[in-house]
């Protein structure tokens, strides 16, 4: 049986886990991804996989769900800011 900060716990990991998407919808708006940290998107999604690893370790549903729906919406979100990154100009001395 379930318990409810279980269930609330979970519920609220999964809707902070698509917050990357929101990063993601502002980028297409603006069709330009030059003020976002891919390194963030990249430490973000290594940290969580991370955890993932320790959920499935663990044998807790509840991390795997929250963790697996947070790579794929991460890893999403920085496909989308490589994509919209502009190139960087060459620097010469």
């Amino acid at each position: 049986m379930l318990s409810a900060i279980e269930v609330v716990a979970t519920t609220y990991g999964v809707f902070m886990s698509l917050a990357p998407l929101l990063q993601a919808r502002k980028i297409m708006q603006r069709r330009s991804s030059s003020d976002v940290s891919i390194l963030y998107l990249i430490v973000l999604v290594v940290g969580v996989a991370l955890y993932l690893v320790y959920g499935v370790s663990i044998s807790n549903r509840f991390l795997i769900i929250t963790c697996t729906v947070s790579i794929i919406a991460t890893t999403t979100t920085l496909l989308i800011a490589l994509a919209y990154r502009s190139p960087q100009p060459n620097k010469t001395t």
